[in-house]
């Protein structure tokens, strides 16, 4: 009877402890990833549209220019829509506007080259902002993003026109992905 008694208490305390002492792993919590960032600038780009708000007008009694791209393809100039923009995932952005012959002497085209995609620029970026910042943060141009993987839209602020002039002007840089 004594062993009996002995099975049936080593068999329960076998039972409790698979019961009780076997826990089930909990997952490892790793690293948490961030969602990508949609839509994103990292990529070849190419500008299809530079609009201004209001219109810039070049001098006085000049008709307005809402869009530059075709004012300067009017003057011969292709600099801006032959121009390839590569934004990396490492924050750096260039152009092949060294390789473009088009963009050698070109004024109207340099002013919007030089302002936005002058040698060594880096670049940080959510889902609707971005910032382009000049050759070691010098200055900054935060700008509003929207669109797709596809097309996208840069808009900023800048209190001057083109010409310089007084002017509070919207502008709207619209790339293509190349």
């Amino acid at each position: 009877m004594r062993s009996h008694v002995r099975s049936l208490f080593f068999g329960g305390m076998l039972l409790v402890v698979m019961l009780f002492g076997c826990k089930k792993p909990t997952d490892p919590v790793g690293p948490t990833i961030p969602d990508p960032i949609t839509p994103t600038l990292v990529g070849n780009w190419g500008i299809t549209a530079i609009t201004f708000s209001p219109a810039w007008v070049e001098f006085t009694n000049a008709t307005p220019v809402p869009d530059y791209i075709p004012y300067l393809t009017a003057k011969g100039q292709t600099c801006l829509t032959d121009l390839t923009v590569s934004f990396t995932a490492a924050g750096a952005y260039t152009t092949n506007s060294a390789n473009l012959p088009v963009c050698g002497n070109v004024r109207d085209s340099k002013i919007i080259l030089d302002y936005l995609f002058g040698e060594g620029r880096t670049f940080t970026e959510t889902n609707t902002s971005a910032v382009l910042y000049a050759k070691d943060k010098a200055s900054s141009i935060p700008v509003v993003k929207s669109g797709t993987n596809q097309v996208l839209s840069l808009q900023f602020v800048n209190d001057q026109d083109l010409s310089g002039q007084a002017v509070k002007t919207t502008y709207t840089v619209t790339l293509t992905r190349r």
